[in-house]
């Protein structure tokens, strides 16, 4: 559920799950929104950021396996929000994310 948001028109929710892969979908908002859904048929596989940024500097920032894992609900142990590239101040408040 989305309380308020401003600076923005779309946003990347990340589930993580268990084993560290990730599966992202993109979703449209607007200061209006009230509620974001996420479509489980939307969410794709997708890279991670690694964390502190990896070392030595050369090395990929991301992970990305080539092998697809299915998706599983009962796996996910965090998600993440985050925006595009902006351009301006982003506010946002957020009371919940509901997955379908």
């Amino acid at each position: 559920y989305c309380v308020d948001i401003e600076g923005v028109d779309q946003l990347n929710v990340t589930l993580i799950s268990d084993m560290g892969i990730t599966y992202t979908a993109t979703v449209d908002v607007t200061p209006q929104t009230q509620n974001i859904v996420v479509k489980v048929g939307e969410l794709k596989q997708s890279p991670v950021a690694l964390l502190p940024i990896a070392y030595p500097a050369f090395s990929s920032q991301y992970f990305e396996t080539s092998e697809q894992i299915p998706f599983a609900m009962s796996q996910i142990e965090h998600i993440e929000i985050s925006t595009p590239a902006i351009t301006e101040r982003v506010s946002m408040s957020l009371a919940g994310v509901v997955v379908k």
